[in-house]
């Protein structure tokens, strides 16, 4: 899982990750736990350009921690984050994509704003919610 904090916005694929000896099938068997688990989900790549928009489950993914904590604290930034001004230095600003990256899971997954006639983050209401 250390050496998955590594990788942050960058595609991966699954054949010795990590300079390892496992193969494609037992790294893939692992990240689908830690997916389940909810410690990192698998993002895979799209090449849709109408809805619905689909997973290409033939293409290199990216892991994504759901905890930005977690990350920090594997790549030994933790406490550096807290004196940044500016987040684009952090970690060769590849933090800014996955916090964003982080925000949109979260959205997507946040269904308690229907009924209410409410977007969550546009403060506006549409139709039909």
């Amino acid at each position: 899982m250390a050496t998955a904090a590594f990788v942050v916005d960058q595609r991966v694929k699954f054949q010795n990750f990590g300079n390892s000896n496992y193969r494609s099938r037992e790294v893939g068997e692992a990240f689908r736990k830690l997916n389940l688990a909810k410690i990192i989900h698998l993002v895979y790549p799209t090449t849709a350009l109408e809805v619905p928009v689909l997973p290409d489950l033939k293409k290199h993914l990216r892991l994504q921690f759901l905890d930005t904590g977690i990350l920090n604290y594997i790549l030994g930034i933790a406490s550096k984050m807290i004196m940044m001004e500016d987040l684009s230095e952090s970690y060769k600003g590849a933090i800014i994509p996955h916090i964003i990256t982080q925000e949109l899971i979260y959205k997507a997954g946040d269904t308690s704003f229907l009924g209410t006639g409410k977007i969550p983050g546009l403060g506006g209401s549409g139709p039909g919610l």
